[in-house]
């Protein structure tokens, strides 16, 4: 075996340590998830039950409306055989760890197709090290299977691949409520480009934007999920003062403050 096929071996070795580490948290019989995880399972099992869902009995007494748009479908898809095989504590804590092992094989990948040689170490070192990065890791977020398209949606940006944005950009909004935050994505790439190579290409930035507007007009939930979109972006600038600090509409948008938007 040469020297380059063992530094391989041993990265994806490396790698194995997340999985290992993440299993032995949401396994672990004191480990208490929080409501999110248990929507998305919830809801799985719901559409495994009764099929295609757009109402529930307590959905007036939510920030939702009727009928419900399901601003996570993917992600639910994923989760229902896992629900039909097992028991739902059990099927949250196989969906977590799977997700973000999808995760971080796809940061490894898109990495080294970026000519970066040895991504594995940064990546489990990121990933542990990372407070925010382990909590997403850990517990199973709105955002946990949108990560994963994250990634190689940069990674078709940066390749200039405009088919490839605008299919990720269209995937993306039967993911994620905040799939939006791809514009930004797509646009500071823009800049980096024109300072980079002198020159503007705005053709993945129409990509995206085409895409998403595909994703939000061809969609199961139409027209709830147009106007459930438009209230999420809302709350980046203006929060219902009725509600209890730290609790939002939209908790997925409202959290980012103007530096993080900056940073993203």
């Amino acid at each position: 075996m040469t020297l380059v096929a063992r530094l391989e071996r041993f990265q994806i070795a490396l790698l194995l340590i997340l999985p290992i580490v993440w299993s032995t948290i949401v396994f672990a019989p004191e480990f208490f998830t929080d409501a999110d995880s248990y929507l998305h399972v919830g809801v799985a099992r719901r559409m495994l039950e009764d099929g295609w869902l757009r109402t529930f009995e307590w959905l007036p007494h939510t920030t939702l409306a009727d009928p419900y748009p399901n601003m996570y479908l993917g992600q639910h898809l994923f989760l229902m055989p896992l629900v039909a095989v097992f028991e739902p504590a059990t099927a949250l804590h196989v969906g977590v760890v799977t997700l973000s092992t999808a995760f971080a094989a796809s940061l490894h990948l898109v990495l080294r197709r970026r000519g970066v040689r040895w991504p594995a170490p940064w990546i489990v070192l990121g990933l542990l090290a990372c407070p925010l990065a382990l909590t997403y890791a850990v517990f199973l977020k709105g955002a946990t299977t949108f990560l994963i398209v994250l990634v190689w949606f940069v990674d078709a940006v940066w390749a200039g691949a405009r088919r490839r944005t605008f299919v990720l950009a269209w995937l993306s909004i039967y993911v994620y409520v905040g799939a939006t935050v791809l514009v930004p994505f797509a646009l500071v790439h823009l800049v980096v480009r024109r300072w980079l190579d002198g020159r503007w290409d705005a053709g993945c930035v129409v990509a995206t934007v085409l895409g998403i507007l595909a994703g939000m007009l061809i969609n199961p939930f139409w027209p709830a999920h147009w106007s459930y979109v438009i209230a999420e972006l809302r709350t980046i600038f203006e929060r219902d003062p009725a509600l209890i600090p730290g609790e939002y509409r939209g908790a997925e948008w409202a959290m980012l403050a103007g530096d993080t938007l900056v940073k993203i």
